[in-house]
C-alpha cells in the first residue's frame, strides 16, 4: 500500500523557485515534511514563511547540489529532524542558450555540474536513508532528456546524461533488490523563472517555446510519483509530441525544428537578452513560482492523479493520436508533386511554401497527457512500501 503524503518526509533540491517551489508548497499543503534546499537563503526563508500555516512543516537548508558534501549535509539535517527520508527530488537546473559553439566550454561545465552532477550528489546522499525506507528517488529531467532542441546543447546534454545515471541507478538498484524506486520526470515547456535565469548569448531573452503549463501540473506528478513510482513520466502533451516525433522520425524533426528559424523564434521574446543568469550564483529575491508566461493546466496532472486503469486508457488513447499526428505530419512534409510520398531519411529540403511547422502536432499538444512506463504494475509493485 502507497505511503500517504502527509505520512512522508521529503528533501527537494532547487526550491527556491519554480517547479521546486510549488512542489514544496504543495506537499505542505498535503501535511508532509519536507526540507528545502536551494542556494538563496532569503527565497528560502520566504518560502517557509508562506507555507507556515499549512499542514505540514517545513524546514530550510542552504546548500549547493554541486557540492557532494553540501548535499550529505543535507540529507543528515532532514534524518536529524524528521528520522528518516521517504522521498528525495531534485530540482536544481541552470541554462545557457545560444549556438553551441558560441559558449565557452567552462559553462558547459557549469550547465553540467548543476544539471547532472548535482542530480548524482544528491541521489549519492539519499540512497542510504532510501534504502532503509524503501523509499523513492524523482530526478526533474525534461522532454530535452530524449529530444534535442536547437540553442541549447549544454542543458540538453545534461539532461540526457541524467536519464542515462536513473537508468544505470535503476538496474543496480533492482540487482540488489533494494527496495528503492528511481523516477525521472520529464516536463516540456514549464511557466517558471527558469527562462529569465538562464543566460542567453541570443538577442533576444530566452522563453518558453509554446504551449506553456502551469508548474502545478509538474509538481502534481511529483506528488503521484511520491505514492506510485514510475520509470518515466512526461508532463504536457507536446512533450509527448517531441518523444513521439524523436522515436518516429528524428530526421525529420531535426528538420522541423530548423526549418525558417522556428525554434530560434520561438525561443526569444522580444526583449534583449542581458548576459546574465544564475550559473556562477543564485539571483537573489527572485524566488516565485512563475515566470509570467501565462502557463496552462495540463491535463496530465489529472491523469497522473488518476486510478491505473485510467491512466493507462488515457495513455493509450494519447498513443494513438501522437502517432497519428506525427505520421501526417512526416506525410505532409514528405511528400512530392506527384504525391509520393519519401521516408524521413530521404527528405533533403523542408517544405518552402508555407511557414515551417512547429514539432509539436496540435493533435498531442492539445491531449496533455502523460506519457506512461512500459510497466506501469512493475514499477509499482517492486517499489511499493508497506
Amino acid at each position: 500500500m502507497a505511503k500517504p503524503i502527509s505520512d512522508q518526509v521529503f528533501v527537494i533540491t532547487g526550491a527556491s523557485s519554480g517547479i521546486g517551489r510549488t512542489t514544496t508548497r504543495l506537499l505542505a499543503a498535503e501535511g508532509a515534511n519536507v526540507v528545502a534546499t536551494a542556494r538563496s537563503a532569503e527565497d528560502l526563508r520566504t518560502l517557509v514563511e508562506e507555507c507556515a500555516g499549512s499542514p505540514g512543516t517545513v524546514v530550510d537548508v542552504v546548500a549547493d547540489v554541486t557540492e557532494e558534501e553540501g548535499m550529505r549535509q543535507v540529507a543528515a539535517a532532514a534524518v536529524d529532524r524528521f528520522g528518516r527520508i521517504d522521498t528525495w527530488v531534485g530540482g536544481a537546473a541552470t541554462s545557457v542558450y545560444g549556438r553551441a559553439w558560441n559558449i565557452p566550454g567552462h559553462e558547459y561545465e557549469d550547465v553540467m555540474r548543476t544539471n547532472w552532477l548535482g542530480q548524482v550528489y544528491g541521489a549519492l546522499a539519499a540512497l542510504p536513508h532510501l534504502r532503509e525506507s524503501s523509499g523513492t528517488l524523482i530526478c526533474i529531467g525534461s522532454v530535452e532528456s530524449v529530444r534535442a532542441v536547437p540553442l541549447h546543447a549544454p542543458y540538453v546534454a545534461s539532461k540526457m546524461a541524467l536519464r542515462g545515471f536513473c537508468d544505470a541507478l535503476r538496474m543496480d538498484l533492482d540487482a540488489e533488490k533494494a527496495g528503492v524506486a528511481v523516477t525521472l520526470i520529464m516536463p516540456a515547456s514549464i511557466d517558471t523563472p527558469f527562462f529569465e535565469h538562464s543566460k542567453s548569448y541570443m538577442e533576444g531573452a530566452p522563453k518558453p517555446p509554446p504551449p506553456v503549463y502551469e508548474p502545478e501540473s509538474v509538481a502534481k506528478a511529483i506528488l503521484r510519483a511520491a505514492q506510485h513510482p514510475q520509470r518515466e513520466v512526461a508532463v504536457g502533451g507536446s512533450a509527448f509530441a517531441f518523444l513521439s516525433g524523436q522515436k518516429l522520425a528524428p530526421r525529420l524533426t531535426d528538420r522541423m525544428m530548423t526549418a525558417g528559424q522556428s525554434m530560434l523564434r520561438a525561443q526569444q521574446s522580444d526583449r534583449p537578452a542581458t548576459g546574465q543568469g544564475n550559473l556562477e550564483a543564485p539571483v537573489e529575491g527572485t524566488g516565485s513560482e512563475r515566470g509570467g508566461h501565462s502557463g496552462r493546466s495540463s491535463l496530465s496532472a489529472a491523469i497522473s492523479t488518476a486510478r491505473p486503469l485510467v491512466r493507462r486508457a488515457a495513455g493509450v488513447g494519447v498513443a494513438a493520436a501522437g502517432l497519428a499526428a506525427t505520421r501526417l505530419a512526416a506525410r505532409r512534409q514528405g511528400s512530392d508533386s506527384t504525391g509520393s510520398v519519401t521516408t524521413s531519411d530521404e527528405v533533403t529540403e523542408p517544405a518552402a511554401a508555407a511557414e515551417p511547422p512547429m514539432p509539436t502536432p496540435e493533435a498531442a499538444a492539445e491531449t496533455d497527457v502523460i506519457v506512461l512506463p512500459e510497466s506501469t504494475e512493475a514499477a509499482d509493485t517492486s517499489s511499493s512500501r508497506q
